[in-house]
């Protein structure tokens, strides 16, 4: 008897839960259809429409407000922006001893230029080189982006530089312990 009780009531809990699936199911179906199209006939089909993704900025690029290009520069007002520095042709030189200071001796740098633009700092626009910089040594490999003075060449901002972790590997620690042999086993 006890155990057609268990069986009936575990027939009962199946059908119940059963049951409360469907119906969370059904609920679910019916909430996401409010956002489906009226027409079921061309569900299917492709619109002509044109849905366009929501404008974001992008995430390798620092804020662009303080970024004017050379056009803007000109469509302003010359008087009230004052442009502290100007263009040097050996800018890149200039940055590429600076950064060999502390590079390894066999280390490759890259310099590569991206864009000339200004960079308004305190309301005075700067004339800068947006660079990628690249170091590669046997032993690392490293980039990152950076806003660079034309004139001086000196790094003004980095971003986007490459992360190391470092993990240390577990070293090998064996220990040799001599075999016991025979051991006599004395009787009391």
């Amino acid at each position: 008897m006890k155990n057609l009780d268990r069986k009936s009531l575990f027939i009962l809990s199946f059908c119940i839960a059963a049951a409360f699936f469907v119906i969370s199911k059904n609920d679910r179906a019916l909430r996401f259809s409010d956002n489906e199209p009226k027409n079921l006939a061309h569900k299917n089909s492709y619109s002509s429409e044109t849905v366009s993704a929501p404008t974001r900025s992008i995430a390798s690029l620092p804020d662009s407000k303080s970024l004017l290009n050379s056009s803007q520069l000109n469509d302003q007002n010359q008087d009230s922006i004052a442009v502290k520095n100007t263009k040097d042709s050996n800018w890149e030189t200039k940055l590429r001893n600076d950064l060999l200071r502390f590079t390894p001796a066999n280390a490759e740098l890259k310099i590569l230029p991206l864009l000339s633009t200004v960079k308004m700092i305190d309301g005075e626009a700067l004339l800068v080189e947006k660079v990628l910089i690249q170091v590669h040594s046997k032993k690392f490999t490293n980039s990152y982006n950076a806003y660079v003075d034309s004139e001086t060449g000196r790094i003004i901002e980095t971003w986007n530089q490459t992360i190391h972790e470092k993990i240390p590997r577990a070293e090998l620690k064996l220990k040799a312990y001599p075999l016991e042999t025979s051991r006599k086993i004395e009787h009391k």
